[in-house]
């Protein structure tokens, strides 16, 4: 054999060198490194080793372990003989290498990978590279001294999902923001499945910040104006949700509320609803909406109608209306102790405030309602005309998400009292109606010696969808 392979050699000009077992072909007449049976070094040429179809690849009788050729079809590259002669397992050279993601050959796990490789396991934190991360995970196991002290990012993490300051991770309930306006969750889900009533047993922690909410439907959950919830994932109104106004009195003139710009009083001295550049810093909503009807002092058991109260939802998930949200305005009372009295009408309370924000969408199948509270009438108790008072001006809603369906939306102002015009003798005037979003209607104003003026019904308030990618900016 040997004989055969220096004339080969010698035929092209290379050098041959043969000391005992280990033979060398070169060209600079090195003896073969003592380690290897065979030494070939050139600077200009490669070694050929066996090129084949896969089929002859696999009709090898008895292929030795180790054994290497290089296959020209199919998925060409080299082979080598991972398993027995009796049992050849062909693997392709650079599989080894793009199947570490998998564990590599007889490995299930990435410790299995390493050993595969000779890598062993990882001896600090500084030693993990993007590489060596195969499923987005570093187990505690591979890190010898538990170098990492922020936990992995959690099954289900998305893009916004961040870190607290205790070194955990959050991820936002059905939503993507992490603004604090939509609450931590931290009150967990807030299910009002029976009748409830928020303004006689509040919650006992004053935790509104709620991870979903759902009110049943069939079911009444009253809340005191002023009254803000906050949920990190969706929220359900299946039911009804009252918003308490503020409270009845005999005030002259009346409480003119937060929103609207004047009190009313009686006559013509109506309510005056906001400038619709208001609107912004309502989002924020205030302790109280509307303002009350104009009070009339003939007839001492008269009411004015109340100014309908705020109320706000904001929401990092969806929010669905299939119920009812009320935050209207009251209406006023004709009355009197006195048997045959003559008695004025009163106004109409503006109504109320309803804000709902949402990072995703709102969705209203039902009914949102503020509507102005309506006049009551003048009542003639012998002689003189009486007149009627003005309806409350309609209330303001405003949706805000990046898709709104307004669906029924009521901010309509209340009707007008009627005046009684069977006397003859004259008669001072009625109160007029509140405000909040439209303005207060006047009241039946008597006149000298003909009938009262007929009072006015108050007029529309303000609906506002906005629609916005991030409205939690608006607050």
């Amino acid at each position: 054999m040997k004989k055969l392979l220096l004339t080969a050699v010698l035929a092209f000009g290379i050098g041959y060198t043969s000391q005992a077992q280990n033979v060398a072909i070169n060209t600079d007449g090195i003896v073969a490194d003592n380690s290897a049976i065979l030494d070939v070094k050139a600077s200009n040429k490669g070694v050929l080793v066996p090129r084949m179809l896969d089929t002859d690849k696999t009709g090898i009788t008895n292929p030795a372990t180790g054994l290497i050729i290089y296959q020209t079809n199919g998925t060409a590259g080299f082979y080598y003989n991972a398993g027995t002669p009796a049992l050849p397992s062909w693997i392709r050279l650079n599989d080894g290498v793009t199947s570490i993601a998998n564990g590599g050959t007889g490995a299930t796990t990435q410790a299995g990978a390493r050993t595969n490789l000779g890598l062993g396991t990882l001896a600090t934190a500084s030693t993990v590279t993007t590489a060596e991360i195969t499923d987005g995970t570093i187990a505690t196991t591979d890190i010898a001294n538990n170098a990492v002290t922020v936990a992995k990012l959690p099954t289900g993490a998305t893009g916004t999902t961040f870190l607290r300051g205790d070194g955990t991770w959050q991820t936002p309930a059905s939503g993507g923001s992490t603004s604090p306006l939509y609450g931590d969750g931290s009150a967990g889900a807030l299910n009002i499945t029976t009748n409830t009533d928020w303004s006689t047993t509040p919650p006992s922690s004053f935790n509104v910040q709620y991870s979903s909410i759902n009110v049943a439907s069939g079911i009444t959950f009253t809340v005191p104006s002023g009254t803000k919830l906050r949920s990190n994932g969706i929220v359900t109104i299946s039911g009804t949700i009252t918003v308490l106004g503020s409270e009845t009195s005999k005030l002259f003139p009346s409480d003119r509320g937060i929103i609207a710009r004047n009190a009313a009083s009686t006559g013509a001295a109506f309510a005056v609803g906001a400038f619709q550049t208001t609107l912004m810093s309502l989002i924020n909503i205030p302790p109280y909406a509307g303002s009350q009807g104009g009070y009339s002092t003939v007839g001492d058991q008269n009411y004015a109608g109340f100014g309908g109260g705020s109320f706000a939802i904001y929401a990092n998930g969806t929010i669905t209306i299939g119920g009812t949200i009320n935050a209207n305005g009251g209406n006023a009372f004709s009355g009197s102790s006195v048997a045959n009295s003559s008695i004025n009408g009163s106004g109409g309370g503006g109504g109320g405030l309803v804000v709902l924000v949402s990072k995703q969408s709102i969705t209203n199948t039902g009914t949102i309602a503020a509507k102005g509270g309506n006049g009551s009438n003048g009542i003639i108790g012998t002689t003189s005309t009486r007149p009627g008072g003005g309806g409350g001006g309609g209330g303001i809603i405003i949706l805000a998400s990046p898709i709104n369906t307004a669906g029924t939306a009521n901010v309509n102002g209340g009707n007008a009292g009627a005046n009684s015009t069977a006397g003859t003798a004259t008669s001072s005037s009625g109160g007029s109606g509140g405000a909040c979003g439209g303005n207060g209607g006047s009241a039946g104003i008597g006149l000298t010696p003909a009938q009262p003026t007929t009072p006015v019904a108050g007029s529309s308030g303000i609906l506002k969808t906005i629609t916005v990618t991030n409205p939690e900016n608006l607050y």
